[in-house]
């Protein structure tokens, strides 16, 4: 008569118990990637974690690009390459140079739809010398073209993410729904706010930009439900 199996649940595990805490620890000394903004800096712990996904959901307005366009702007003020890849269609070189993006320092790459913008990150990527992606998924919901599998729609999410980590880069989505789902190391959900406008003494008032609020929704070591607000142009 053959023996049962002993089952022990994972939790128990040594091994198992050691792998956790080794992982853990990884993420919590994982570097980071000033975001742009001290204030989501802060409660993203340091910034956005590299060679992970970070997924920047809300609707026009709500703040997200304005958030990511700080980023790019940042990391090309210290002279590293930034790329942009662009789903929407509605890609402003200006409004970027306006933000203190230097365009010299930027690879942009139109694509039509989530398929072709997954597809241009894994190739981009491979020549290296990057440290921040961008994907700009548009104002609706992404969708792909005509012939696209089921199956291979939902690997995209987890071939960005393979893609971002093998690079050692952060990886920026920019979508009005959820898109990314578990791969994505950080979930920031962005809520349109109110414009503001600023007196100046004999000119009357100006556009300030939009009182925006957001939230982590997902992360490791995030404070996870803390919601701060600023000041964004859009």
């Amino acid at each position: 008569m053959s023996a049962r199996p002993v089952l022990l649940p994972l939790g128990d595990d040594p091994s198992w118990r050691q792998l956790t805490q080794r992982w853990r620890f990884q993420e919590e000394h994982r570097p980071r990637l000033s975001t742009g903004e001290e204030t989501m800096d802060a409660l993203l712990a340091g910034g956005w974690p590299v060679g992970k996904v970070a997924e920047l959901v809300g609707a026009a307005s709500s703040g997200k690009t304005s958030l990511a366009v700080a980023t790019v702007a940042a990391a090309t003020a210290r002279d590293e390459l930034a790329l942009w890849v662009d789903a929407s269609g509605q890609f402003d070189a200006a409004s970027l140079v306006a933000a203190g993006v230097r365009l010299e320092q930027l690879l942009l790459v139109q694509a039509g739809e989530p398929g072709q913008a997954v597809r241009a990150v894994e190739l981009v990527l491979e020549a290296g010398g990057f440290t921040v992606v961008v994907v700009d998924l548009g104002g609706e919901e992404p969708r792909e073209g005509r012939g696209f599998r089921q199956e291979e729609r939902a690997r995209l999410p987890l071939r960005l993410a393979r893609a971002v980590e093998r690079a050692g880069v952060v990886g920026l989505v920019l979508t009005p729904k959820p898109w990314v789902g578990t791969w994505a190391g950080v979930q920031v959900v962005f809520s349109p706010g109110k414009p503001r406008f600023v007196k100046e003494e004999g000119a009357g008032f100006w556009f300030a930009g939009f009182t925006v609020q957001a939230q982590v929704e997902r992360g490791k070591g995030q404070q996870v439900g803390r919601r701060v607000a600023w000041v964004a142009g859009g």
